[in-house]
């Protein structure tokens, strides 16, 4: 990871802490390379997530099936590993749909459906203004509860989504989330794209509000997903085994 790239801000003590676990634990050792161990801290993190969302869950459909994901090894490190000074080029918060679907296209061959499954992913965390300049959490109270509810809130016309410049008074460029009047959460652009159609500026400013934005090509989809924990978890494991399994090498299962 390029720690020094402003678009991972806030990432290097994550960096640390799993170079600590993966050290300590002599994972080298055992032919594991550190792109198989973070690929695998990420299927933990969903597991440990989702049984989180179900010890808190109070009400009728709010549980998620425990993911089964198929973790194999056989990923190969870069030379200056867990480092790099490479530029491997983000997509912008900013991105319209067409750009979001053609970004996800280009680098990982996912289809429109594999996209907005995989952005479910943003039911997890939140923004800090000092690492990207946003702020808020995706699904407010539920930073730590891996479910369906970024979709959720996000088509009820009752969290009342606005498109707001968050940047300071004096601050040279302008920084635009969409946030909830009803205080449910918070979306980036890429994020509001895979239901409204949003179309926006240089700047990212929107040229419609959330009720006069006609609905994306996979808003349906959206809608779906917000209506079943099944049906969204079922896909998001599919493209999440996808998206760990991409990149010039040969995946074998583990040895029992």
């Amino acid at each position: 990871l390029n720690v020094d790239d402003d678009d991972n801000a806030g990432l290097a003590d994550i960096v640390e802490s799993l170079e600590s676990v993966y050290d300590s634990n002599n994972l080298a050792d055992l032919s594991l390379s550190r792109a198989d161990f973070w690929a695998y801290a990420g299927i933990y993190a969903v597991t440990k997530t989702v049984s989180r969302n179900n010890r808190g869950c109070t009400e009728d459909g709010c549980s998620v099936t425990l993911p089964d994901f198929n973790f194999q090894s056989g990923r190969v490190d870069c030379e200056t590993t867990p480092y790099t000074d490479a530029d491997v080029g983000h997509p912008s918060d900013n991105l319209d749909y067409d750009g979001l679907i053609s970004y996800m296209a280009n680098e990982f061959g996912f289809n429109e459906n594999e996209t907005v499954a995989l952005m479910g992913a943003h039911t997890l965390g939140g923004a800090s203004q000092d690492n990207s300049g946003h702020r808020g959490t995706w699904v407010s109270g539920e930073a730590s509860w891996f479910n369906k509810n970024y979709y959720t809130i996000m088509i009820d016309s009752a969290s009342g989504w606005t498109q707001r410049n968050i940047a300071g008074r004096d601050a040279e460029v302008p920084i635009y989330q969409w946030n909830s009047d009803a205080s449910v959460g918070f979306m980036l652009n890429a994020d509001m794209a895979i239901y409204k159609d949003i179309q926006v500026d240089s700047d990212g400013a929107s040229s419609c509000d959330f009720e006069g934005c006609s609905l994306s090509p996979t808003a349906d989809l959206v809608t779906a997903y917000a209506a079943s924990n099944d049906v969204w978890i079922t896909d998001f494991v599919a493209v999440y085994n996808k998206m760990i399994g991409h990149g010039d090498f040969t995946l074998v299962d583990l040895e029992s």
